[in-house]
């Protein structure tokens, strides 16, 4: 009991990581707990399941706090002590677990500071062996965090678990067309914000004017931000643009500030940006001025604190005056928008081309940029994650020679693995600005949608493509190139024998060999397990009598020595069960060793060319400290279906 205790407390505590993303700094003032998601690994109704959840801190979490893990309440949790506590370990965080309320909570043994680097992004991990199962129904679900110092739960965005992939976003686009037609089905936020203000220094009805630091702006409204120097004119260029390809502009130099140009077309100032207190990097634009620069309406909510921006992208945002606070939700699902002065797809040479900022502004559920300079040479990177949790980054290297920009190499890379896709470089038209060499940089769009794990539609008489991304359901199956055979064998039938097994044998080859097998399954067993055996042979004959039909065979595997009092007490047990599937005598364990099987019980799944495609062998579980824990069958019915299709 107490190795097991001390088990999963190293557990927990290796598996608490922390990360800082190099442009944490630009991030604004947010509430203790942001950027919350949790990864369910696999995704499937009823599986043992491993829990990845990462989130911000904005408040120090100090040593021995209390961090809390929130699971949905049709989550299963193994049996356990609710207080895994250890009088004898003081020094080791206090690990809690709670079966009614479906929490997991531990102390913090380091002190989590998010001013200092490296300890703000944090990562935890429940490994799949400590036997919680995911809920038994489809659907969308939702987990929890909460901190000593945030102690309101803080609740992540929707989990998708489902034996089938479930829509989450659906993009229509027309070939030499900048309208876009949008359905984000399953994709749905809500943060909160403290706005970062300066109105109160200077009296300014929040209403009329809402000063705030320049490099905040981008991470409220999801749009990017560069600024560039220019020590040879002594002027520095402030870029932001949003999903919809729609570009802000300004400079400031010695003489103060240029107008705002969008889309190329200067505009007028409401209220100009200022330096704060004369300092260099103190630069504070007006929220208002930024948000009508963009023809993003504002609606004021009467007799209330409150009014509010909508985007083109369904999202709203919602301001209280009192206390300058900001909630950022999305409100509508379905929404059409226009990519402003270019099409966001183009045909070249008989393919779909796509535009890569459209590519990272829309189909990127996350966005940050990074600008480096190497004395004529500024490279501007773009970090993100798409649907399907895959990390991105697309790095744009410019050569630059006075105020002329010229493009020299573009990168991709896809899960820290540099790709090559063919591109195209539309020469400039001053779209953008007279000073980049360019308007447009398309690449093939079917190897990218391909790596997202999205499905495209091409309509070539039109010319319309619709992207569709899934949720990323996790396959079992083991790759037919490295999965091991399960060799040449054959084993006494001892029960349930059929008309077409001669002389009371089975060969596995044989077997396969059949025009109406399309698959088997072996369950390795014993009856001296110390638990389980018998829910294990039920799920089995349910198994066999639901896969019947479709061509898959199940073999109930014994291993044992031929003692003549256990054996036939395992044919009592089989026959009290009504179990029907054919069982077979292992008595020396030879075959569970040919077929690399460790641990029993075990389930195995052999496909019509005797490879083993999905392996499943007993476990000892810290959570449920049991000898073993029941094969999970769960898991096995998705690796059939997987091998099925």
């Amino acid at each position: 009991m107490k190795g097991s205790c001390m088990c999963f407390r190293r557990l927990l505590i290796g598996l608490l990581s922390v990360a800082l993303l190099p442009w944490a700094s630009l991030t604004p003032k947010t509430y203790a707990i942001t950027n919350f998601d949790v990864i369910v690994t696999p995704n499937i109704p009823s599986a043992q399941a491993e829990y990845v959840f990462s989130f911000s801190i904005e408040k120090v979490v100090q040593v021995f706090d209390r961090i809390c893990l929130q699971f949905p309440e049709d989550i299963v949790f193994p049996e356990s002590e609710k207080d895994l506590s250890d009088p004898f370990l003081p020094a080791w965080p206090e690990i809690k677990i709670n079966h009614e309320k479906k929490t997991i909570s531990f102390l913090s043994h380091i002190e989590l500071n998010p001013s200092i680097e490296g300890y703000r992004d944090i990562r935890i991990r429940i490994p799949r062996s400590l036997g919680i199962k995911n809920p038994s129904t489809s659907g969308a679900y939702y987990f929890g965090i909460s901190t000593t110092a945030e102690p309101k739960m803080k609740k992540s965005n929707a989990v998708i678990i489902s034996r089938k992939p479930a829509s989450i976003l659906h993009c229509t686009m027309l070939a030499g067309s900048s309208v876009v037609s949008v359905n984000e089905i399953k994709k749905s936020y809500n943060k909160k914000y403290l706005i970062n203000h300066a109105s109160e220094i200077f009296n300014i009805n929040p209403l009329a004017g809402l000063f705030i630091p320049v490099e905040h702006f981008g991470s409220y409204f999801g749009m990017s931000f560069y600024k560039d120097f220019s020590s040879k004119a002594n002027k520095t260029t402030y870029t932001w643009i949003n999903r919809s390809n729609r570009r802000l502009v300004f400079q400031k130099n010695s003489e103060g500030f240029s107008n705002p140009h969008v889309d190329g077309v200067e505009k007028q100032w409401i209220n100009v940006p200022f330096i704060l207190n004369n300092q260099k990097n103190d630069l504070l634009i007006d929220l208002h001025s930024m948000m009508r620069l963009f023809d993003y309406p504002l609606i004021y909510i009467e007799d209330t604190d409150y009014y509010m921006y909508r985007d083109p992208f369904g999202s709203e945002y919602l301001f209280n005056r009192k206390n300058f606070t900001m909630e950022a939700k999305q409100v509508e699902q379905v929404y059409l928008y226009d990519y402003h002065l270019l099409s966001p797809i183009e045909k070249i040479n008989n393919d779909l081309h796509i535009d890569l900022n459209f590519f990272m502004f829309h189909l990127w559920s996350t966005l940050e940029v990074k600008e480096t300079k190497n004395q004529n040479e500024i490279e501007i990177a773009y970090f993100g994650k798409d649907e399907n949790n895959n990390l991105w980054n697309v790095n744009f290297i410019y050569l630059s020679t006075g105020d002329h920009f010229e493009l020299k190499h573009i990168e991709i890379v896809f899960n820290d693995q540099i790709i090559t896709v063919s591109h195209q470089i539309l020469p400039s038209q001053e779209i953008i600005s007279p000073k980049i060499d360019h308007s447009q940089v398309l690449v093939s769009l079917d190897p990218i949608i391909s790596l997202m794990g999205a499905n495209l539609t091409w309509q070539k008489t039109y010319s319309e493509a619709s992207v569709t991304f899934n949720s990323h359901n996790y396959s079992p199956l083991i790759p037919e190139e490295t999965a091991k055979a399960t060799g040449e064998w054959e084993l006494e039938i001892i029960m349930n024998s059929s008309d077409n097994d001669p002389d009371n044998t089975l060969s596995i080859n044989e077997l396969l060999a059949k025009d109406d097998v399309n698959g088997v399954v072996l369950h390795f067993w014993t009856s001296w397990q110390e638990k389980g055996w018998y829910e294990n042979l039920l799920a089995m004959q349910r198994v066999f009598k639901d896969y019947e039909k479709v061509g898959l065979k199940v073999l109930l595997i014994y291993v044992d020595y031929k003692h003549e009092g256990d054996i036939n007490m395992m044919k009592e047990a089989i026959s009290d069960l009504n179990v029907t599937c054919p069982v077979l005598l292992d008595y020396d364990a030879n075959i569970k060793k040919l077929n690399y099987v460790d641990r029993i019980p075990a389930n195995l799944l052999i496909d019509k060319q005797g490879k083993i495609r999905y392996e499943e062998q007993a476990q000892k579980s810290p959570l449920n400290l049991l000898h073993t824990t029941p094969i999970d069958v769960s898991m096995l019915r998705n690796a059939i279906d997987y091998l099925l299709e």
